[in-house]
């Protein structure tokens, strides 16, 4: 009992010797980037809109699931891109994530291999290894491990934590300050915002982590808001927290949708949304451990959440939302510290035929699939679709890529009515490889509008 005494006295003195981070300068704005949008989407205003913001995420493309398809192959295609985009651009890059508590996220040959502890150890130590060496001096923070607890605050189960073991975590983040003793490493955690049961027990985490000299140089909260709309009280108090044990915080994947603001009819959701960000950005200002807000996208054209839900502070034809606005008068009362906005560019011209156009009520939807040699669609690692929709309302719009009948690949974006739109599906490494093997396959492509009346059109393409 006075080991266990002594060592908890230990502690309590190095954390109370801990001094609290503070930032020395204004709170960044960040962005996460979507590596086909990046790539190939021939319009211009998403790089453009891009240089607004003062660091950049990849959205999926620093993932093991996309950066590592096999234990041979690592494929830093992507990510080199947007690292050398963001240095020209004077911006910051956030790497994003080394180690994901995710089965679904994580490559197929970790997730179904039948490794011991020390051999799944010698995979998580070649990866993290790979990849911080990769960006060495390139990526000044970056996630060592993403959403390890569930929500009752217990470890999350995966294959990290089913092999390794309950230090997992702490071993990811000592092999990553054995090889880069100069990046910020960061743990990431989703619906831990603001004090809750995961909270508490990520908060634990970090003391111990702290108090045992484990590297952790920051956390990420994640703010995916939903219908349990935090205070600004609240949120202070989970940045405030985390900054008396000498930490940084990142609001690191921030998005609003409208869904859940309550009023019946999108102009009134979208009028309570800046007031959301709002909260978000006094709460960040206020707290001097915050650093920086990510916005999960920018554009509500391109953004995970789908259907209607207009998250993003711009809007689907990349124009200022009065979200964005709010950021800047919170953030930057000073004035922007990045370039305008750029204008809209004028009417794309109408797509030649062949399409295929399908009418339900007032909503028309049509469709062209952009014919490119195999070779370009597997460097671009994407599909290309025009869209045009008609009627009087913004559409949702599913599309499904078939290969033989076969789901290829899948992609949601959101469309202003009576407007044309490129939209993107991204082809990941076992998409890619089943186009490789099937060159003679013929790709059909589904589309299904919904507008927010629930009208619906579909459109169906072949190339």
């Amino acid at each position: 009992m006075k080991l266990f005494a002594g060592m908890a006295a230990a502690a309590l003195l190095l954390l109370l010797a801990t001094a609290a981070f503070a930032r020395t300068g204004p709170v960044e704005l960040g962005t996460a980037v979507g590596g086909p949008n990046f790539m190939s989407d021939p319009d211009p205003r998403y790089r453009e809109t891009m240089k607004l913001f003062d660091a950049l995420t990849a959205e999926n493309d620093m993932k093991m699931y996309y950066q590592r398809p096999t234990r041979a192959v690592f494929d830093f295609t992507v990510g080199d891109a947007m690292v050398a985009f963001a240095a020209a651009n004077g911006q910051q890059v956030h790497g994003h994530t080394l180690i994901w508590c995710d089965n679904s996220s994580t490559p197929g040959w970790v997730r179904n291999g039948s490794w011991t502890r020390s051999q799944l150890l010698a995979v998580m130590t070649e990866h993290i290894t790979t990849v911080l060496n990769h960006y060495r001096g390139r990526v000044a923070t970056s996630d060592v491990v993403n959403e390890a607890l569930a929500d009752d605050g217990s470890l999350r189960d995966c294959v990290w934590s089913r092999v390794i073991g309950a230090d997992w975590v702490e071993q990811a983040f000592r092999i990553a300050r054995s090889v880069d003793s100069g990046v910020g490493l960061f743990y990431n955690e989703v619906r831990a915002d603001v004090p809750n049961p995961k909270y508490e027990a990520m908060l634990a985490m970090a003391r111990d982590f702290k108090a045992r000299g484990v590297p952790l140089d920051g956390i990420g909260l994640q703010y995916h808001l939903s219908e349990n709309q935090p205070t600004q009280a609240q949120m202070e108090e989970g940045i405030r927290r985390l900054g008396e044990l000498g930490l940084e915080v990142h609001i690191s994947e921030l998005d609003v949708p409208i869904w859940y603001l309550g009023p019946p009819t999108i102009p009134e959701r979208l009028a309570l949304q800046p007031e959301i960000y709002r909260r978000v950005a006094s709460a960040c200002q206020a707290q001097p451990a915050c650093f920086r807000i990510t916005t999960w996208g920018f554009t509500d054209r391109l953004t995970y959440r789908c259907c209607n839900a207009k998250p993003l502070p711009f809007d689907e034809e990349y124009r200022p939302k009065p979200a964005w606005a709010v950021l800047q008068e919170v953030l930057r009362p000073g004035g922007p510290t990045r370039p305008a906005p750029p204008p809209p560019p004028p009417a794309a011209a109408p797509a030649p035929a062949p399409q295929a156009t399908a009418t339900v009520a007032r909503l028309t939807l049509t469709a062209r699939l952009k014919r490119q040699r195999l070779r370009t669609v597997l460097r671009r690692r994407a599909l290309v679709v025009k869209l045009q929709l008609g009627g009087t309302d913004t559409a949702s719009v599913r599309l499904i890529a078939r290969l033989r009948g076969r789901k290829l690949a899948a992609a949601v974006v959101n469309i202003p009515a009576g407007s044309r739109q490129t939209a993107v599906i991204p082809l990941g490494y076992s998409e890619r490889k089943r186009l490789r093997r099937a060159r003679h396959g013929r790709v059909v492509v589904e589309a299904v509008a919904t507008d927010v009346s629930g009208r619906r059109a579909k459109a169906r393409v072949t190339g």
